[in-house]
Order: structure tokens, then sequence, then C-alpha cells
């Protein structure tokens, strides 16, 4: 009796014994946990040292409108700003979590080491194992992947969003089973729930179905996980026709008549393929170069890729999608763009890196396997001192601007009361740091209007989000109602003044 009770938890731990001797024997698995870590310490090491550092705009507003939903503190939610970041921020702070530090490493940090993990798992389903190390790898120590997760930035949430819906997709393919195609629905919903950029991962997606799937994307799990895309969005509409009385209240802000002409009156951005080498310096950008040899494969088997939904040309064609799909928007629609808004294009990007990597060690290991790793050592060393060496510089560069703008911010919040008003035009910073009703500076038409009425305390005229010309000039015009009461310098003889703070005077 007593050996067969005991042989139920034999097996258990018969079981567990052998998971944990994979484990250890799993040599990639190994790599990739060294490769998290890897991410992991430098993003905590630069988290670390720019703790103090000033908010900026942006940062501005997710915070503003966190503390706004927490706490009731005066701030217009900008209808452009997508909700999930602020509103993740919001319940932290509503359970006690204020300090940046760790708000930071909770909402940016740890989506960031995710998608090193992320990026891993996908690169597997669509390249090979060698591929998916090198890219997570990349993407570890990629530059700008660093220097957003030392902001409140929705990119770097988005983006591990963005990851988790490709690899559903080719999790999908591989597994046949469903549920992955109800996770890739609902991580876009949660992608744009994140950022408006968020439906671009959307549009490659859709863009890909229509060439490899055809009329099959009428079949009930493609039609699922769309539902279950819309439905992770639906208490954002809501939100917005209560709030806002427009159910698409962000639209406006981007892709009315007013902004599409203004945006297609710009030159064509060809300058945005610059970012190919901004991304990545010289050594990544000529093994990228040298990946896209997969191209000529692609184009010579399109025929067949399109009879054989088995072909592994497939995945070749949406890696190629993932790069010329954001580029196309951007050069030719949008005409603009920053480093973190293509970030949809680099999981690609990385593993035709790795790919290029991959080709040179074949290619030298038939001659000498030892010489072929030490040379991708090499070009790999070489490519991680030119992506770290970025990120230190501006990293530290930034660590400190608009620091007057937080200075002002807080000494306004000491010397003011709650009902108190203030003019200045860093408007979500100085609503951030001084819990005050915050209007940006009036026109020179309206300013004795806007004061009569509104009886502000204090004003700030600033170098950081310049104000209107017209603006400078009010201290000369109005001096008995103008009192300069603080000032921030550039210099230590505090000659040069980036930042007045003028109390009212009635």
């Amino acid at each position: 009796m007593e050996n067969a009770e005991n042989k139920p938890a034999e097996k258990k731990t018969s079981a567990v014994y052998s998971k944990l001797e994979h484990f250890f024997e799993n040599r990639q698995l190994w790599l990739l946990c060294a490769v998290a870590v890897l991410a992991f310490a430098i993003r905590a090491y630069y988290l670390a040292i720019t703790q103090s550092q000033p908010i900026w705009w942006d940062e501005g507003e997710y915070l503003s409108a966190a503390k706004h939903w927490a706490f009731g503190t005066p701030f217009d939610v900008n209808p452009q700003r997508q909700p999930l970041l602020p509103f993740l921020l919001a319940i932290l702070l509503k359970i006690g979590i204020s300090n940046e530090s760790l708000l930071k490493f909770l909402v940016v940090l740890l989506p960031s080491v995710a998608s090193v993990i992320l990026l891993y798992l996908f690169a597997r389903e669509v390249a090979d194992k060698r591929t998916a190390i090198i890219s997570s790898f990349l993407l570890a120590v990629f530059w700008t992947h660093i220097f957003w997760t030392n902001r409140f930035s929705t990119d770097i949430t988005g983006f591990a969003f963005t990851l988790l819906a490709y690899f559903a997709l080719w999790k999908f393919y591989s597994s046949k089973q469903s549920k992955w195609l109800y996770i890739m629905g609902a991580s876009l919903g949660l992608g744009f729930l994140t950022r408006v950029g968020g439906i671009i991962p959307l549009f490659v997606i859709i863009a890909f179905l229509l060439i490899a799937e055809n009329i099959s994307l009428l079949k009930k799990h493609w039609i699922f996980s769309g539902l279950i895309a819309f439905i992770t969005i639906i208490p954002y509409l809501l939100w917005n026709q209560l709030h806002y009385n427009n159910i698409l209240a962000f639209f406006p802000g981007y892709f009315d008549a007013a902004h599409t002409s203004e945006k297609l009156a710009k030159p064509i951005a060809w300058w945005i393929f610059n970012y190919f080498y901004q991304y990545n310096g010289l050594v990544f950008l000529i093994l990228f170069l040298l990946g896209l040899v997969y191209l000529v494969n692609l184009f010579l088997g399109a025929d067949i890729m399109l009879k054989n939904k088995d072909s592994p040309l497939r995945k070749d064609l949406f890696l190629l999608m993932t790069i010329i799909l954001p580029m196309i928007f951007f050069v030719f629609i949008e005409r603009n763009a920053e480093d973190r808004w293509l970030f949809a294009m680099v999981p690609a990007i990385f593993i035709t890196i790795s790919k290029g990597l991959g080709y040179v060690q074949d290619f030298l290991a038939k001659y000498n396997k030892l010489l072929a790793v030490l040379i991708v050592v090499a070009l790999l060393a070489i490519g991680t001192y030119w992506e770290l060496s970025q990120a230190d510089s501006i990293i530290k560069f930034k660590k400190d601007s608009f620091a007057p703008v937080r200075g002002a911010g807080l000494w306004m919040k000491e010397h003011s009361s709650k009902d108190d008003v203030l003019f200045t035009n860093s408007v979500p910073q100085t609503a951030y740091y001084s819990e005050r009703k915050i209007n940006s500076l009036p026109s020179a038409n309206t300013f004795e209007q806007d004061v009569a009425r509104l009886k502000p305390k204090y004003m700030v005229l600033s170098l950081f989000d310049a104000s209107v010309p017209e603006a400078y000039e009010y201290p000369k015009k109005y001096p008995q109602m103008l009192v300069p009461v603080q000032a921030y310098f550039a210099d230590a003889e505090q000659k040069q003044a980036t930042l007045i703070i003028y109390e009212f005077k009635y």
C-alpha cells in the first residue's frame, strides 16, 4: 500500500529531474539566458545612472495622464496618446509605487528584456537557432532600444507586442494550433492601445496574409483572430466616445485631411534610408546587405512560394515585407521618421544581419572552422562596440536635458496652492512636476484677457519648448505685473538664463 502511494510522487520527481537535466544540457537555452542577462544588465546599468534625469514632453503626457487618472491631478489628456501605458502607470501610482526608476523598471525595462527573448522565439520560427541567438544578441546591444528603455516610452512596450504578434503568427504555422492566432490578435490590439504606430505591424501581417492565404482568410480562425483584436480595443473606443464625443478621437491628430495634406506637401523622405546605417554602423550594415542574398531565392522561387504554403520562401517574404511596408509608409506618406518609429522593421533587419553572419561562417568553415568562428566573433565584437558606444554617448549627453523645466515645476509646486494656475509652454512636464493647472502661454492678442480670466500665479519663459516670439516681450510690456522670482542658467557665472519664472502681481 505504501509503495503504491509513493509511485506517483516518484514519477513527479523523476519528471522534474528529467526537465532540469534537459535544461542544463540545452546549450541554446543557456545562450539565450546569457543574452537575456546581458540585456538586463546593460539596461539596469543605464537605468541606475539616469534615475534622476528629467522627463521629456511625451513622457510628461503619459505621466501627467497617469496622475490625472490616479489622483485627479489637473491635466487635459491628449486624445493622440494611446491609453495603455498611462493606465498601467496610474494603477502603479494608485497602489503607492511612485519612484520613477521603479515605474520605468516595471513598464519599460521588463518589456525591453522580454523583447530580446521574443525576438529569439520569432527568429527561431522563421530561420534557425543560430540566426535566432545572434538576432536576440543584436537587440540586446542595440543602441536605440537601450536608449528608449531609459525613457517612459510607449515604443519599447509597443515593440514587445509587435514581436509577440510576429512570433504567434509563425508559431501558428508551425504548430497548426489556432490559439496562437488568438494570441496574435490580442497582441495587435494591445500594441495599438500602446501607440498608434502599432497599426503598422497589423498592416504588415494583413498584407502578407492577402498574398500567402488569399481566400483562406475567410476561415473561422482568421476571423476570430480579427475579432479578438477588435474586442481588445473596444473599451478604448467607448472611452473616446464618452470623453471626446468621437469614437476615433485620435484620428484627426494623425490622419485628417489637413495633416495628410501637410505631410504630402513635404519632399519624399529619402533620407530615412540612412537609418539602416544609423541603426547598425558600418560592419552590421555590410552584413545586412550580405544577408539580403535571400531575396534572390525569393524572386526566383516566387511561383513555388505561392503554390506551396509550406515553402520556406514564405518566411523570407514576410521578413522582406516587415522592412518594405514601414519604409513605404514613412518615406512616401508620413515623409518623416524618428529612430523609434521604425521598430517594426528591426526584427527583420537583425535576422538578415544574422543570416549574413551565417553566410560568412559557413563559407569560411569550408577552409577552417576555428577561423570561421573567430571571424564571426570579431565581427560581432566590432559591431557591438559601435552599438554600445552610441548608446553610452547619447544617454549620458541627454541625461540632464530639460533639468530647468523640472526644477521650475517643483519650485512652483512648493510656492503655490493646488488651485493656482500656471502659464508655460512646457505643459505636460510642468503639470507632472507641479500638479497644478497648466495653460500654454497666450498670444499677445489675448494675453490681458487670459490673465484677467484665469488669474495665473506664475508664468515661465524658457528656451525649452520655445514660446511664440512676442511672449518674450511680456516682461518689458508689463513690468509692474510680471516680477522675476526664480531663474535657471546655462553657465556657472549665471549670465545666460535658460528659464525664468515670473510671478503675477495684481
